[in-house]
């Protein structure tokens, strides 16, 4: 899996407004990832590879990773968190209750995911008004 976080190929961001949900409030793209912090079925170090491999490239990109979730790869995220804090923050488990007003600060959901139902994303995502950037399922 090749995951080009600078191209973003045919999202046009200037266009993706405020809406009265703090979308893109200043020149930093702000990542969501919400699930199980496992690598299979959901992919999640792939993903944090991935990641790190951007930063190491380009540590001048504005850019933000949030993660929310628990497992098995959690501390690999806790140190790629302290190695890069200025890009990523782990806020551990949350609530359903406060996890819309996390999507809402965000711009774009990171899908890992091998197995989970796309549909089922879709109405995640739609309570916070982002975009999808998700892996090629064959």
């Amino acid at each position: 899996m090749t995951l080009n976080l600078l191209a973003l190929k045919g999202a046009e961001l200037e266009s993706f407004t405020d809406d009265g949900m703090m979308k893109k409030q200043n020149d930093v793209l702000k990542f969501i990832y919400v699930g199980h912090l496992i690598d299979i079925p959901k992919g999640f170090g792939v993903l944090l590879e991935a990641i790190n491999k951007v930063l190491v490239e380009n540590r001048k990109l504005k850019v933000f990773f949030e993660f929310c979730g628990i497992g098995p790869l959690e501390s690999k995220l806790k140190k790629l968190e302290n190695k890069y804090p200025e890009y990523i923050k782990y806020h551990g488990y949350v609530s359903n209750e406060k996890m819309s007003e996390i999507y809402k600060k965000d711009d774009v959901m990171l899908f890992s995911s091998r197995r989970e139902p796309f549909p089922r994303v879709i109405m995640e995502v739609l309570t916070g008004n982002l975009m999808i950037l998700s892996s090629k399922i064959k």
